[in-house]
């Protein structure tokens, strides 16, 4: 099937990039080094468009929020989670949110941009350009879950 045959192509594709690839039938990282670090920092008046306060798996933490008052406040930031909800539009902004990343095999973090360009190349061969708008709409109206359904507050 065409789905098979991708993955295998993404598969091959890390492998040969040198990204561990084990949790899909590929070989790993040779390094045994197949950590990543990705730190997202968004304008302080950017993160309650972008960011709500949540509880283990995701639910709202509604006594957090709105979660850029909880930030600004006295407090001590070793508990809680927040959870990003990644707006391309906001994204491709510099001027609201910074991505920096680092790996720890070398000798990927110094090929990334290389996989990253065969990558794009791989996928847009297969995503359809008609789908790619649509696909753009559905993860632009990306919310905040109200709610997990079983909790009161």
């Amino acid at each position: 099937s065409q789905v098979a045959s991708l993955a295998k192509t993404l598969v091959g594709l890390a492998e040969e990039h040198g990204l561990d690839a084990s949790m899909f039938g590929g070989r790993h990282v040779g390094s045994g080094r197949s950590g990543h670090l990705m730190q997202v920092f968004i304008r302080r008046d950017m993160a309650d468009h972008l960011a709500y306060a949540a509880k283990p798996y995701g639910c709202v933490d509604n006594q957090r929020m709105p979660l850029a008052a909880w930030l600004s406040g006295d407090r001590s930031f070793s508990a809680g989670q927040a959870r990003i909800v990644a707006n391309p539009a906001s994204f491709l902004r510099t001027d609201q949110v910074r991505i920096f990343v680092a790996s720890a095999d070398k000798s990927f973090h110094e090929g990334r941009r290389v996989f990253q360009q065969r990558l794009v190349k791989v996928l847009s061969a297969v995503i359809e350009p008609g789908h790619r708008a649509g696909v753009a709409r559905e993860v632009c109206r990306s919310v905040p879950p109200k709610t997990c359904g079983h909790e009161k507050n």
